[in-house]
């Protein structure tokens, strides 16, 4: 790999998702450090892709269209953020003071190393199996033909053959497009990246994730947000004693599997929609509801159980939220925020089954 192209994989797994994570949080009155940016503004590109891609699959349009659309989502959004920074700077006339704790960064530090090493031993060890080439052939699709989901990955001819049950939900959960995306942004062959690059992007996400969710149910101290990230990892490498083989326990599977959608919704997207729901019940804001509505389109994008398992996790919560308030018509402004995964899981009925 180049260092041009090392370059780029910084840019577009780090440094992009910080500037589209600021932009998040600036405009929704998040948290003002680099863990919520990065993280949401992953969660953020995840969504956009998701918005944009289904339709144009639908459409069979050309990847183009796609790759061409992000990029200008991420420059556009990006300058966003730095303007309404700027704007808000002038408008207080005043700058945010930054308080270290020598304590908290040690205790980053050390997660940080327990983190580098017991993540090696799932790196090194990442389980392959058929999705494997599913989605590695169909990225490689999009980026050499120039085409959105138009081959069977098992013959590289028509759509002929292609299982309709894996055809549908990659319709409405496109994850490959991901892959496709980070591939052609960088010039890195997308097994090479699928398989060693953005896995190391994808841990960083699933960490800061666990970080910001124990900062929400325990409390948001650095020391026992570090503990807990600490822990979610060990139970990640343990769950069963032979790390190399013990690939079906869930634990263990999102983090052998972090290169696929499901694995990081089971790591991150989860996780995250949690996260979203909790600041809504805590502040009932419509920049929490902005929030909730990211999270469940980039849990959908993931995988397809993302669709269905946002529509049953966002449902019961309003419907508790609506009962210990007393506020239909906040029930009736959450359900709407699954009108999308609605029309997905509709769009799953019908496509490739005469309907579409």
């Amino acid at each position: 790999m180049s260092i041009k192209q090392e370059l780029l994989s910084i840019l577009i797994l780090v440094i992009i998702p910080m500037l589209l994570g600021h932009s998040l949080c600036t405009l929704c009155k998040k948290e003002n450090n680099i863990v919520h940016y990065f993280v949401y503004g992953t969660i953020t590109l995840l969504a956009f892709l998701q918005f944009i891609s289904v339709p144009l699959i639908i459409l069979q349009k050309p990847f183009h269209i796609v790759y061409s659309l992000t990029i200008a989502f991420c420059i556009v959004f990006s300058i966003v953020g730095i303007v309404l920074r700027i704007m808000n700077m002038i408008k207080t006339k005043s700058s945010d003071t930054v308080n270290i704790n020598v304590v908290n960064i040690i205790c980053v530090i050390i997660t940080v190393v327990i983190s580098v090493y017991f993540l090696n031993q799932v790196y090194t060890h990442q389980h392959f199996d058929a999705d494997d080439s599913r989605f590695v052939v169909n990225a490689v699709d999009m980026i050499e033909m120039d085409s959105l989901f138009w081959s069977n990955p098992a013959t590289g001819y028509s759509r002929e053959g292609y299982t309709m049950y894996d055809l549908n939900k990659d319709s409405v959960a496109p994850w490959a497009v991901y892959i496709a995306f980070l591939a052609k942004f960088t010039g890195i062959r997308v097994v090479s990246m699928a398989h060693t690059i953005m896995p190391l992007g994808l841990y960083v996400f699933a960490l800061g994730t666990w970080f910001i969710f124990a900062g929400k149910v325990i409390e948001k101290d650095t020391i026992l947000q570090c503990m807990f990230t600490i822990l979610m990892i060990l139970f990640a490498v343990y769950t069963s004693h032979d790390t190399t083989h013990a690939i079906y326990p869930t634990l263990t599977k999102f983090m052998l599997r972090i290169w696929q959608g499901k694995a990081v919704l089971a790591a991150t997207g989860i996780p995250l929609l949690f996260i979203s729901m909790f600041d809504y019940y805590r502040k009932p804001t419509a920049q929490n509801m902005i929030m909730i509505l990211v999270c469940n389109l980039g849990t959908c994008f993931m995988s397809a159980n993302g669709i269905v398992i946002d529509l049953a996790i966002i449902g019961a919560f309003s419907f508790i939220y609506a009962i210990l308030n007393k506020k239909i018509m906040t029930f009736v402004k959450i359900l709407l925020l699954l009108i999308p995964n609605v029309l997905y899981f509709a769009l799953y009925m019908l496509y490739g089954k005469g309907g579409i």
